[in-house]
Formats: C-alpha cells, sequence, structure tokens
C-alpha cells in the first residue's frame, strides 16, 4: 500500500478514536481539509455517504457512553452461535430436537454461572482486601474491582492525584463503573471505601436489599508499610535461593580460628621446604668442592645439617 494511503487510514483511525463529539466534528473537517488531492475524493465521499451515516455505532464519542461493559466486538455473539451450531451438529432437525438441545445447552450454561456467581461471593482475593474495597468486596464482581486497581495503579500511582483531567463520564456510561475521579475522591478521605451503589446492578453479586452485614474483619484497617526483611523490591543483585541459616557469632569466630589456624600450617611447610631447599644447594656446593679436592666430603645420604635447621624452626 502507498504510504499516502497509510497516511489516510492512520487519520481516519484517530477520527473514529475521538473521545467528545466536538472534537469528531473537528477531526472531520481537518481530515477532508488534508487529502483534498483527487485521487482521495471518492474516498472521503465513501467515508461520508456510508459509514458516517452510522457514526454512533462505531465512533468512540457516541459508543463510549452505552453500555458495552467492555465488550467491543462481536466475538461473544460468534461464540455462542458456534455453541448452538455445536449442540445441533446438523442442520436438519426437526423443531422438537432443536428445542430440547437449546434448552439442554441454557441449562447447562446456567449452572456453571451459579456455581461461578456463588463461588465468587465468598472468595476473597488478598489484592482486593484494601480500605479502598472494604464495603464492595464479596459485594461486587471481581472483575470490577480488579478494574479499579488496576485505574487506581496506573492513574494515581504516586499518591492522591492533585490535578485530573476534566471528566467525561466515559467509564461510567460504558462500563458502569466509578471513574478515577471517584476513586480520588474516596482516597482524599480518610481511609474512605466504595459503595455498592457506585457500581451498575450488572456488577452486583447479589440485589443490595438482600446483601449481608459487613464483615467486622474487613473494619480492620492496613497496617503501616515498613521496610521488610530479605531482598528490597527493584533491587537487581539476586541472592541463591536457600531455607540454611545464617551461622551464628560463634560459628563464625570458630570457623575464624580454623582458618587461621590452617593458614598458619601453610605457611610452616612453606617455611620448611625453604629451608630444606637452601640446605640441599649449600651442601650440593660443599660435595662440588670436596670432589675436586678429593673426593672427601659428607654424601646425600646424610641428612643432619637438615634435620637441625627443621627442628629449630616454631612449630603451630
Amino acid at each position: 500500500m502507498d504510504e499516502c494511503w497509510k497516511a489516510f487510514l492512520q487519520f481516519w483511525n484517530a477520527v473514529i478514536g475521538v473521545t467528545t463529539k466536538d472534537v469528531f466534528t473537528v477531526a472531520w473537517i481537518a481530515l477532508q481539509g488534508a487529502y483534498l488531492e483527487p485521487e482521495f475524493a471518492t474516498a472521503i465521499a465513501y467515508l461520508e455517504n456510508e459509514w458516517l451515516r452510522h457514526k454512533e455505532k462505531f465512533v468512540h464519542a457516541w459508543t463510549d457512553h452505552r453500555f458495552h461493559f467492555g465488550h467491543r466486538a462481536t466475538s461473544k455473539a460468534e461464540g455462542a452461535h458456534a455453541l448452538i451450531k455445536r449442540e445441533l451438529m446438523v442442520s436438519t432437525n426437526d423443531v422438537v430436537t432443536v428445542v430440547n438441545a437449546l434448552v439442554c445447552t441454557l441449562k447447562d450454561q446456567h449452572a456453571v454461572r451459579k456455581v461461578a456467581l456463588e463461588r465468587a461471593k465468598v472468595n476473597l482475593p488478598i489484592k482486593l482486601l484494601i480500605p479502598l474495597f472494604r464495603d464492595v468486596v464479596v459485594k461486587v464482581a471481581s472483575q470490577a474491582l480488579h478494574r479499579m486497581l488496576d485505574i487506581r495503579d496506573k492513574q494515581l500511582s504516586t499518591g492522591v492525584a492533585t490535578t485530573l483531567p476534566p471528566c467525561t463520564n466515559t467509564m461510567k456510561d460504558s462500563m458502569g463503573l466509578p471513574c478515577v475521579h471517584v476513586i480520588d475522591t474516596y482516597l482524599r478521605a480518610n481511609a474512605g471505601s466504595l459503595q455498592v451503589t457506585d457500581f451498575h446492578l450488572q456488577w452486583h453479586l447479589q440485589p443490595i436489599a438482600t446483601l449481608p452485614p459487613l464483615d467486622p474483619r474487613l473494619q480492620i484497617r492496613e497496617p503501616d508499610a515498613i521496610q521488610p526483611r530479605g531482598r528490597p523490591t527493584g533491587a537487581t543483585a539476586r541472592r541463591a535461593r536457600t531455607t540454611r541459616r545464617e551461622p551464628s557469632g560463634f560459628e563464625n569466630e570458630e570457623a575464624s580460628s580454623q582458618q587461621t589456624r590452617v593458614n598458619r600450617r601453610r605457611e610452616l611447610r612453606e617455611q620448611r621446604q625453604q629451608a630444606v631447599d637452601e640446605v640441599d644447594n649449600t651442601q650440593g656446593s660443599d660435595a662440588g668442592s670436596s670432589s675436586q679436592r678429593g673426593g672427601c666430603g659428607r654424601g646425600r645420604g646424610d641428612n643432619t645439617a637438615i634435620d637441625t635447621v627443621v627442628e629449630g624452626m616454631p612449630t603451630e
């Protein structure tokens, strides 16, 4: 594809991705003004006549204010269609067989969803046991709370933000979740917690009227953060993983003394060997002189001088 057309498509994708209607109008006019060449006239006319008639269905400035709960593609519907086809197996069944197959499929899915819902009501992920979720944990779906946690970590990672961009209500209108401004408000309060009413009914694990009383254990606040023992967070040097304890002071002293004794023995052996070598060299010289004078002198087997030198050296 030509580079000009690649740039044109990138511009068009940017126009689709704008978040407000006013910005969309400005972006579309900018696209038309940037590509006045005749080769782009047909493409712009096609977009305007065929696609912009349905802009409310794909431009983010509109779709971000419709409840879709994060489902922007048709993969869910395609998956359901594939499931039905798999259960029917053939396309020549009679109506009764089709109805019975669909009923069995729906019952199985309902049983699976019911088990997952009951498990979510008693599941307490450690990551979600924080003051911000004190009043909503096990009452709101964990998927919604994890999304709130991601928003807090990304946009309020350095603490309570002092300045935030203006709120567009995108998160509330499309996902039924409180936005970062609401999270910021609760964080500014003293250990404030989100409320069940901040979430759309889609995220509730059970009706508000039947909610159980708040677990007293969730009222316990988190302890103050201190510097933990062990390898600090973010450290690059890695220590070998082992369960062996560190040696005590007595063991360190004993090991040091043992090493000192080993070093002392090594020094004594080296000194003795050096003394033996010196005596051998001296006797070798004397033997050579004696042989020149007539062969008289001490033989190689006489080690009296060596023993005398070695015995005079200190021991351990």
